[in-house]
């Protein structure tokens, strides 16, 4: 992840304007899967509502109180969380601490790549490769969805930044390159920004 493609002032003012790019690969992916998730989740968390399909919440594990966590529910037994670079490894085993019987976790973060939207216009930028609705009131703040994306399968997490809309989309690292391209490809003045930036937008 580069620190930044040009002067990050002029990064940031692209995105502001139009939209950007920023590849964030190095946070942390935990997908865990089963029976009892929720309860599994309840003992990490402490407070834990339970898994609503399509939503994302945050919250922080309970043993340690570190920075928030974002759990993606995909399905009522099926989740990503989402941590801060290198800290899939320590949130991986706190979770897994908890005693449960079905759900289990799986760390995925050197499997997946992350690209991050963000800008006036990244709804349409995204719109242009997602064959699902992603209108306002389908895919409101704070969503996730699965589906085809650039005709591939992934996962495109709606959570806006304190800049404006905010997009993150993940896909295979294998088809992580197609997807940049094809982004960058859909037009609407798409401008690559680096993590100088980022920290900024986000």
């Amino acid at each position: 992840m580069p620190a930044r493609y040009q002067v990050m002032e002029n990064e940031v003012e692209a995105v502001r304007r139009t939209a950007g790019i920023c590849d964030i690969s190095a946070v942390g992916k935990l997908r865990f899967q089963g029976k009892g998730l929720a309860t599994l989740f309840q003992g990490a968390f402490g407070n834990f509502q339970g898994l609503t399909p399509g939503r994302i919440t945050e919250h922080r594990l309970t043993a340690t109180g570190d920075p928030p966590i974002r759990v993606a529910a995909l399905g009522v037994d099926d989740a990503l969380i989402i941590t801060m670079p290198g800290q899939s490894a320590p949130v991986l085993k706190a979770i897994t601490a908890v005693p449960s019987d079905c759900a289990h976790g799986v760390d995925v973060t050197s499997s997946m790549a992350m690209f991050r939207i963000l800008g006036p216009n990244a709804r349409n930028v995204l719109a242009a490769i997602v064959l699902e609705d992603i209108g306002p009131s389908a895919f409101p703040d704070m969503s996730v969805i699965q589906g085809r994306m650039a005709d591939i399968h992934g996962m495109l997490f709606h959570a806006d930044a304190k800049s404006g809309p905010a997009y993150s989309i993940y896909v295979s690292r294998d088809y992580a390159v197609y997807v940049w391209e094809a982004l960058l490809e859909a037009g609407h003045d798409l401008t690559p920004f680096g993590m100088d930036a980022h920290s900024k937008l986000a």
